[in-house]
């Protein structure tokens, strides 16, 4: 048996413990704030501000397609939409106001990820890149990059996909979306994650479209479950069409 010198084998060891502590800071990063860990909706859902709050700030043409979207369609306000597992996107996604859907943030040196329940939404902000990669097929999310600035997360969203005319929400494919994201202390000394934004969007919005939400960490041990949205519209259109087959198959054998 070869025997290595004692000295040798610490020197080898020191090495392999040293690539693993390499290893393991590629997952951490520098940043001035840390955004990980499980969020929620703050107190009250006035800690949600939305633009289309700002009615006043809707183009003309933007209210008469809603006037007219709720004439065909008066129950879509509170029904279809969800019904059909519409999800809308940015800038929604930061502004939704289910209070029990939990939201992780979590954070790397080049790229910030965001898990959200409802709807199974996920968001991918870049800061290894400046702008929208020209070969990026349009989305919901869409593309987004981000830089610090100070304290103060900067983040720029484009490469969005647009409505058509009969929707509650409205979005053209033009729209850019700039957020600020940072942290403040509530009365408590409790960490709140103050996300704002400001959608660009000439068709929708006389100028640029204001949200906000005050968010809240959640206990240990908080995940992000499944909001299994489309599971659940096919096994309704299953149940609807074996009852319509049934009704014909019946008819056929009176």
């Amino acid at each position: 048996m070869v025997k290595f010198p004692a000295v040798l084998v610490m020197a080898l060891l020191a090495l392999v413990l040293s690539g693993c502590t390499v290893q393991q800071q590629d997952t951490r990063h520098n940043h001035p704030v840390d955004f990980s860990g499980f969020w929620e909706l703050g107190e009250e859902f006035g800690d949600v501000i939305r633009p289309e709050y700002n009615e006043d700030n809707l183009t003309d043409e933007v209210k008469a397609r809603l006037a007219e979207f709720h004439k065909r369609f008066p129950e879509a306000e509170s029904k279809w939409p969800m019904d059909l597992c519409l999800m809308h996107g940015m800038p929604w996604t930061m502004l939704t106001r289910a209070r029990t859907y939990s939201t992780e943030i979590i954070q790397y040196q080049e790229r910030i990820f965001l898990k959200h329940e409802g709807f199974d939404q996920v968001r991918d902000i870049r800061l290894d890149k400046t702008e929208v990669p020209s070969n990026f097929g349009p989305s919901n999310q869409g593309f987004s990059v981000a830089h610090w600035e100070g304290d103060t997360l900067v983040i720029k969203t484009g490469g969005l996909i647009g409505f058509n005319d009969y929707s509650d929400l409205q979005r053209s494919d033009e729209a850019e979306i700039l957020e600020h994201w940072r942290i403040e202390r509530d009365e408590n000394g409790e960490e709140v994650l103050v996300t704002e934004l400001w959608v660009t969007d000439p068709a929708v919005y006389k100028e640029p479209g204001y949200g906000r939400k005050r968010w809240r960490r959640m206990p240990e041990g908080t995940v992000v479950s499944g909001y299994n949205c489309n599971n659940a519209l096919w096994d309704d259109f299953v149940a609807e069409e074996l009852m319509r087959q049934e009704e014909a198959e019946a008819a056929a054998a009176d």
